[in-house]
């Protein structure tokens, strides 16, 4: 919906978020896709900005409109401009190749310190999907 997320604002949840964000925490820390489910308003985006926000490794923030167009050939050269966006920097051809080998060490050797996607407003997208016009992409 374009709502800023001030999430550092006010770090201390009700007792039901807690529980649920340390739960979300430990399945995100043990590599696992989590998706959560719920009507609009109800914090799902502040709780997942929350995570990202704290997690040890890089966190990814993106909504479900950025995806649009994006096929799964282009999904690494997408995800390399957003890591550069969302990093401040300048996009240029040194740095896209640094991120893009980056990449490719993280799935040939995964670090202790993920990298952290998360997608926000997949429920407000109908019809989102990537298209693909090959077989199934790694990235």
């Amino acid at each position: 919906m374009g709502q800023a997320i001030a999430v550092a604002e006010d770090p201390n949840l009700p007792g039901l978020r807690q529980d649920l964000r340390k739960d979300i925490f430990d399945k995100v820390k043990a590599g696992q896709d989590i998706v959560l489910l719920g009507d609009e308003g109800h914090g799902k985006s502040w709780l997942a900005a929350q995570i990202c926000s704290s997690t040890q490794g890089m966190g990814l923030f993106l909504s479900a409109e950025s995806f649009d167009g994006i096929t799964t050939e282009k999904l690494e050269e997408f995800l390399i401009d957003m890591l550069i966006k969302q990093s401040g920097d300048a996009s240029d051809t040194p740095l896209r190749n640094r991120w893009g080998h980056r990449l490719k060490a993280w799935r040939a050797s995964p670090p202790l310190a993920q990298l952290l996607v998360i997608v926000d407003g997949i429920n407000q997208r109908d019809g989102l999907h990537l298209s693909t016009s090959s077989a199934t992409s790694n990235a």
